[in-house]
């Protein structure tokens, strides 16, 4: 029984669900489980073609022993639903006839194999044996899939022992990197949040806090994002779904694990992969920059067992893995000099005057806030540098590059940064042959990461993640029952917990030691500096504690065989609690940084405080030696929060073999999630219409609830939820997410081998945690934080000196009051689960026993598309000189973050594969995308004007238009038995014998950004965003085809683009520019000994990116969530610093990395 917490109201709902369902569906808390069995079907007939009807059908598991028996019904066709995975022998019977046992059809997991039957008249009773393998196209579903064998998965060269390096290779895969958005993966049109459905032996693996799979992450070149999943030795198959899913899936697409299951016969391996640093190439930056590789160590090592119990009855299947990992990533930074580090400044400006001031027109003069008057030859005294910015100078790293350190300069700091990644993982499956009705399985997982630290793009010494460890456990049970030979159910339950450390470095370090001021909690850390003109600065991740997610599922599905008609219904339920029991400053980051956050835009040494005195662009940097900030921050972390949800999804679904040559497929699914709740009703609500936040309270007068602050409850405008007319849930659930599904196959000739079929149908997009309900927490009066941005006017008529410095860094918190303008967060009361309507058509044939070519069109419409933190206190109509919070629409509001759903979108791709089937010693997969994809939706964030969500509408974030990827696995023929060197010595078959060679390349054009502009500093209330676009200017023109990075590579016309009017939005297109492609050969070489009959040892090496090419970074350097990016032009169009790096690439080789060699041995039995 779940948690009440987690399942408000749940008994009552559950007796609602089991009479309405006729006790076919089992009633408990449930998740969004997925039938993992396949099917069998096929057509019966004579010789002559004629249909034979009523004949008996055994269809046995060839591993287990386990068999059925279907009977054909009156036109020939048989069904046999709900099969295990695996390879089965079939037996068709009836008398008159002879008995033919087809052998070997390897049936794969939400599989439909076709295997029609031809019957031989016989008077003796005989039995022939024959070997046949279902065919390559798919017969009888719209639904395009792919499934990863288990030599692919065992033999192509990955990286990782994890299924990283193999989702690529599954058709509609798009996202750039050689990991394409591991985490929240894009197929065939499914969106980043909440889209694709992750699980393992048919139990949820999704994460319902950020919408990926549970616990991966993506971490560039190493690719062990998803290395707390069962490893490719441990699954008997991988599979991925998208477009035209039928009625039992929930969204757009879905990525199946499928755990091996023990047999009759004992089987397993051992293995080890080793990559070390004097095997591996180094990386292109330090090679560029002169310097020697990293150390670089990865050991992947493991073990898988199976086998009988009892045979025939109970089987078991054990794995372990273990990864060990030391290496770096190289991180590319602008950093100031040590000069300037000093208060030195004089590289700003060429030339000086007798009163040692700046006389070049093109330098910049640096002047003092306080007097208004210069600095000479830009030189800060050392007394005026503040003792917070002595203390964090020393920090920062000396530069690798000798430079002036100009601000937008190129990097200067270019060096390896180390991380570390340990995991230990168990898998365990259980398989009982109970009876000739009832079998049942279980499954469970652990996976361990500790150490886990990860590099943030930072130097050594600060801002990286120093313990990202986890623990994740997964328990589930499967029992099936067979009322008939056409009747069958199964249900389904499973337990998940996953755990998360977030620890950041310099823990020890109090940060009230540079800011008394600053009220942390419990939390040790660098303040956040953020200088513009330069990157990488000061900040840390402060300490973390764990914060349990908690999934408990289960789900039923029944299916009915009638004819020609396969029905099936079903149901999916899912619990989800995550609770907060203390706060670190990623779950505070929403409010503010608990360790502060200072931004600096060189506004004060640039003299814009001083009426009638010269002005400068000044020198961020040197603002922060000076401690006089544009803005600062903090938040205080949340303590003892828990959001929980639920999910109820119901399906019926109808494969219809209308004729022989016609299969249909109908279905309908529902969905009505519940919105999320916080325990304690522990948030308040923006009510924009009053410009009040709502307590949830039935009352008229607002109460003080409890765990509240009561200095906010005087600060801000509050009223209760009645107030405002709304429940206390605040919520209006949708209630009308129906899914219909329609789909057909069409084998127009004899054979079989040519399929024409296609689908519709609607999807919905679960509305995850993190994705708005989350961040109602950090409203007041719950939370402490606030923003405190300078009151510089734009053209002040007398003398402004700094007011947010470091000596007062909170001015409102000086006098123990909060800010007067606070940020807020909202989620529209209408939220709605994003929509997708799919379709899809495809052409596909086999050619002679092995080949397989698909032609797919996949389309698809968005609508009640996310906007995630959108700020929409920002004016349609900017107005000069005046600050920004006196522009905002909602007082006494600074930004509004809004979450809701009314973005749109299209989605258009291309699909062509060829597939060999492994026979001879050969298969081939190659899988090309060509995609069209618009919104006006990005990934996070909202609208640059939010009351033109149209001017948005551009390239998807992250997708690159084209996509080839190829794989292939060639057992070489020589030695003996093959074609060459038949007849060879056992020596000379022992050295040349049973060799392999196999590979994946991919090629991939770039991904897309937005051209932004930066605000000179002497401009208050610009809002900023992107630029305008020049009519009639190439953007591509002047690129260069280089990887000179150290002096920059120009990528794009920076002459294409201006800075649109002072106080005006840009007018070009939302990532309209595409950076450079990628390509990338991973080449493997493996030599199998044998041992016995059924033994043999396996030595391998895998040369990783082998041409060690390195591909230019553009658009893949600064990745936001899911692979959007920017890049800035500066110019002296709009009275702003030039920007020599503009337009150019400093970055190349940061994926797929530099060439690594794998060595590797495994015993298999």
């Amino acid at each position: 029984m779940i948690p009440v917490a987690i399942c408000p109201g749940g008994w009552l709902m559950r007796r609602k669900l089991f009479w309405v369902f006729t006790g076919i569906l089992c009633c408990s808390t449930v998740a969004l489980c997925q039938v993992i069995t396949g099917n069998i079907v096929g057509q019966i007939t004579d010789k002559s073609g004629a249909l034979v009807p009523k004949v008996e059908v055994i269809i046995r598991n060839s591993g287990t022993g386990v068999s059925v028996t279907v009977e054909a019904d009156d036109s020939g066709a048989y069904s046999a639903p709900n099969l295990q995975a695996g390879i089965y022998d079939i037996s068709p019977r009836k008398q008159g006839f002879r008995v033919e046992t087809v052998k070997g059809i390897r049936l794969l997991a939400q599989q439909t194999a076709r295997l029609d039957l031809k019957l031989q008249v016989g008077i003796v009773p005989q039995s022939i044996e024959v070997h046949a393998q279902p065919q390559l196209v798919n017969t009888d579903s719209q639904t395009i899939n792919s499934s990863i064998n288990q030599r692919q998965l065992t033999d192509l060269p990955t990286t990782s022992r994890s299924i990283d390096g193999v989702m690529i290779l599954a058709p509609g895969v798009t996202g750039f990197g050689n990991v394409s958005n591991i985490s929240n993966p894009q197929i065939s049109g499914s969106h980043y949040w909440g889209s694709t459905n992750f699980n393992l032996n048919g139990v949820s693996l999704n994460d319902f806090g950020n919408g990926s799979a549970m616990g991966t992450h993506s971490f560039n070149q190493d690719q062990i994002g998803e290395a707390n999943l069962p490893p490719p030795d441990a699954l008997q198959e991988f599979r991925v779904d998208s477009g035209g899913l039928n009625a039992e899936y929930k969204n757009v697409a879905a990525v199946t694990l499928v755990l091996k299951q023990g047999t009759n016969n004992y089987h397993g391996n051992a293995y080890e992969f080793v990559e070390n640093t004097s095997l591996n190439a180094n990386y292109f930056m330090l090679n560029a920059t002169g310097q020697p590789r990293p150390a670089f160590h990865r050991n992947q090592f493991g073990a898988d067992f199976g086998g009988p119990i009892k045979k025939n009855r109970l089987f078991f299947f054990f794995s372990y893995r273990g990864i060990r990992q030391r290496s770096s990533q190289v991180t590319s930074l602008k950093l100031p000099s040590q000069a300037m580090r000093a208060g030195d400044f004089s590289a700003l400006c060429s030339t000086y005057d007798a009163n040692r001031a700046c006389s070049d027109p093109n330098g910049t003069q640096l002047y003092n806030p306080w007097t208004g008057q210069p600095f000479a030859r830009n030189q800060i005294p050392s007394d005026m540098i503040t003792s917070q910015a002595k203390t964090l100078t020393p920090y920062l790293p000396a530069l690798t590059i000798p430079s002036p350190a100009l601000p937008n300069g190129p990097p200067n700091y270019i060096a390896p940064v180390p991380s570390k990644f340990d995991v230990n993982g168990v898998d365990f499956r259980l398989d009982a042959h109970l009876s000739s009705r009832d079998s049942v399985y279980g499954t469970v997982h652990q996976s361990l990461g500790d150490p886990w630290s990860i590099s943030s793009g930072t130097p050594p010494d600060y801002g990286n993640q120093e313990s990202r460890g986890y623990t994740h456990y997964l328990f589930s049970a499967t029992e099936t029952h067979t009322f008939s030979s056409t009747t069958v159910n199964d249900v389904r339950w499973a337990w998940t917990e996953w755990r998360q450390s977030n620890n950041g470095q310099n823990t020890n370090f109090n940060p009230q030691s540079l800011f008394p001021q600053l009220p942390v909690i419990n939390n040790g850390g660098l303040p956040t500096m953020n200088i513009s003109g330069y990157t990488g600065m000061w900040t840390d991740r402060g300490l973390g504690y764990p914060y349990p997610e908690y999934t408990i599922q289960i789900s039923d599905n029944f299916s009915h065989v009638r004819g020609r008609h396969t029905f099936k219904f079903g149901m999916d339920e899912q619990g989800y609690r995550q609770n907060v029991r203390q706060g670190g400053p990623n779950l505070t980051t929403p409010l503010g940084n608990p360790l502060g956050t200072f931004n600096f835009s060189g506004q004060w040494t640039g003299n814009q405080g001083w009426p009638s005195q010269p002005r400068s662009q000044g020198n961020a940097f040197a603002d922060f030696l000076l401690g006089t900030a544009d803005s600062s921050n903090y938040g205080i972390a949340p303590t003892d929060i828990q959001i929980s949800s639920r999910i109820w999804e119901f399906y019926a679904q109808d494969t219809w073999q209308a004729t022989p040559k016609l299969t249909l497929n109908f279905g309908l699914r529902y969905m009505y999630q519940q919105p999320w709740q916080v325990r304690d009703d522990r948030v308040s609500y923006l009510d924009l219409r009053n410009n009040k936040l709502a307590l949830p309270q039935d009352s008229p007068t607002v109460t003080p609830p409890p765990h509240s602050f009561p200095e906010l409850l005087t600060a801000y405008p509050f009223e209760t939820t009645q107030n405002a007319g709304w429940p206390k849930s605040y919520y209006v659930p949708e209630k009308k997410n129906f899914g219909p599904r329609f789909g057909f196959a069409y084998r127009p000739f004899p054979g079989n081998n040519t399929v024409l079929r296609g689908g519709w149908g609607i999807y919905y997009d679960t509305l995850i945690a993190w994705i708005g309900p989350y961040e109602n927490m950090f409203n007041p009066p719950w939370q402490l934080g606030a923003t405190f941005t300078t009151q510089l006017p734009g053209n002040p008529t007398a003398p402004f000196l700094p007011d947010v410095t470091f000596s007062n860094p909170f001015p409102a918190a000086v006098e123990n009051a909060p800010p007067a303008n606070t940020l807020v967060y909202a989620t529209d009361r209408y939220i709605q689960n994003p929509m997708q309507q799919q379709w899809n058509l495809t052409l596909e044939h086999q050619f002679g026993e092995d080949w397989m070519a698909r032609a797919t069109y996949v389309g698809s419409t968005t609508t009640h598309g996310l906007f995630y933190a959108s700020d929409i206190n920002k004016p349609n109509v900017q107005q000069p000189n005046v600050p920004p919070q006196q522009q905002v629409t909602y007082q006494p509001w600074s930004q509004v973050l809004y979450t809701y759903t009314g973005g749109y979108g299209k989605f258009n791709q291309l699909q062509l594969e060829l597939l060999k089937r492994f026979s001879n010693g050969f298969q081939l997969q190659a899988e090309y995308n060509l995609t069209s994809s618009l919104d006006n939706t990005p990934i996070a964030g909202g609208p640059q004007n939010p009351w033109n969500p149209t001017a948005d509408y551009g390239n998807s974030d992250g997708l690159p238009r084209q996509t080839l990827v190829f794989n292939y696995v060639y057992d070489l023929p020589v030695g003996r038995g093959k074609k060459l060197l038949a007849q060879s010595s056992r020596l000379v078959d022992t050295l040349l014998g049973d060799w392999t060679v196999s590979g994946i390349s991919k090629y991939q054009t770039g991904a897309p950004s937005s051209v932004t502009f930066l605000v000179p500093s002497g401009y208050v209330g610009w809002q900023g965003g992107r630029a305008d676009r020049v009519a009639g200017a190439d953007i591509y023109a002047g690129q260069q085809d280089s990887h000179d990075v150290v002096n920059g590579v120009q990528w794009f016309n920076t002459a294409a683009f201006a800075p649109p009017q002072p106080w005006q939005y840009g007018n070009s297109e939302r990532n309209l520019l595409y950076g450079p492609g990628l390509w990338n050969w991973d080449i493997g070489i493996r030599k199998f000994f044998s041992i016995t009959e059924t033994s043999k040892l396996q030595f391998r090496a895998d040369f990783l990116n082998a041409f060690n090419h390195a591909n230019l970074d553009f658009g893949r350097e600064y990745p936001q969530q899911g692979g959007g990016s920017t890049t800035v032009i500066a110019d002296t169009r709009d009275g702003g610093l030039p920007n020599p790096s503009s337009g150019k690439i400093f970055s190349a080789g940061t994926l797929p990395g530099p060439r690594v060699i794998q060595l590797g041995l495994k015993f298999e039995f």
